[in-house]
């Protein structure tokens, strides 16, 4: 691969906060190319970009090569990849796997089989050129804090996942490039995806849900939740899900929150918690962020027996103190 350092005739810079791939694609359409041809005349045949998730793997010779056509600096390049979150969200970057907090493509060849892709219609709405967030990859990301509307996580009119590099695929004579916001499999303007209000289960954990969603849009950096009680809220959602009793703390805590509706999320095995649908997840987070906010209330379940011992702990390496303290009276096998 040769790259001249030259800049491209049209050299957009990322919109904040926006994903590699939205940026990537709105480069090919400025400079008046199929995102596909693009790709294929300044990186060659040999390097399948899209052929991964390249929020999540970036390769470096592709942050380097938009950089030197860009003049942007690779730090800035960097920080619309998934790799930004490390340190807060997980400790380690997987380049295989499900990584905590992060929902997953599921790519296979150049198809999207999941359902990684959220977006608030609002948001879309208000921006001269749509583009996609970084933060919308997160899977707490359910509502957006900005308009308090829950978010979408597939086209409303055919149900197809968002994947915004096919919007032109298969269609020969494109001149004017359609916004990043259209469906590309049945041409729907998700900009007009039914706005649904955020009604939370209860106002206790809502401010601090709330600052954790600014804290991934980067806006409070400087105030990043506590990464101990982001993983035990991971551990609450994942028992929850599992295929080990789960449904006894759903119903638990649904019993418990007043406004909470009767749903199940039902188990499955292997399917981890980012894997789940947004709406699944929405319901899950109010619930384990209720039993979150007072900790207490883990006691109680597992005296109501809604949860056991072993299911708070199990695959949980880098539990804090505090939770394996208020646990430790539960474990009656020592």
């Amino acid at each position: 691969m040769a790259l001249s350092g030259k800049l491209w005739p049209t050299h957009p810079h990322p919109f904040p906060n926006e994903l590699l791939s939205s940026w990537l694609v709105r480069i090919a359409h400025a400079n008046g190319l199929k995102v596909q041809t693009f790709c294929q005349h300044e990186f060659g045949g040999d390097w399948q970009v899209w052929m991964r998730d390249i929020d999540r793997m970036a390769p470096e010779w592709l942050v380097k090569a938009i950089c030197a056509h860009t003049g942007t600096p690779e730090k800035v390049a960097w920080q619309s990849t998934l790799s930004e979150y490390e340190g807060w969200l997980y400790l380690n970057r997987h380049p295989y796997g499900q990584q905590r907090w992060i929902v997953p493509l599921k790519v296979r060849s150049k198809k999207r089989l999941g359902y990684g892709l959220v977006f608030c219609p609002a948001c879309l709405s208000e921006d001269e050129e749509p583009y996609f967030r970084l933060s919308w990859r997160v899977a707490f990301y359910t509502f957006c804090p900005y308009h308090d509307i829950l978010m979408h996580d597939r086209c409303p009119a055919c149900s197809a996942p968002v994947v915004f590099q096919r919007i032109e695929l298969g269609k020969y004579e494109v001149d004017d490039y359609q916004p990043l916001c259209i469906c590309h499999a049945c041409g729907f303007d998700l900009r007009e995806a039914e706005k649904m209000p955020m009604a939370p289960y209860s106002q206790e954990p809502y401010l601090w849900w709330h600052c954790a969603l600014r804290s991934a849009d980067r806006h409070i950096p400087k105030r990043k939740p506590d990464m101990e009680h982001l993983n035990v809220l991971h551990q609450l959602c994942k028992v929850m899900v599992s295929h080990r009793h789960p449904l006894d703390l759903q119903r638990y805590a649904s019993r418990q929150i007043k406004n909470a509706p009767t749903i199940d999320v039902l188990p499955g095995d292997r399917i981890a918690f980012e894997q789940r649908l947004v709406a699944d997840r929405h319901h899950i987070l109010q619930l384990a962020f209720w039993l979150l906010i007072r900790p207490q209330r883990l006691v109680s379940a597992w005296k109501e027996q809604a949860v056991r011992y072993n299911e708070l702990v199990r695959e949980f390496e880098d539990a804090p103190e505090w939770y394996s303290d208020l646990l430790k009276p539960l474990n009656r096998s020592g």
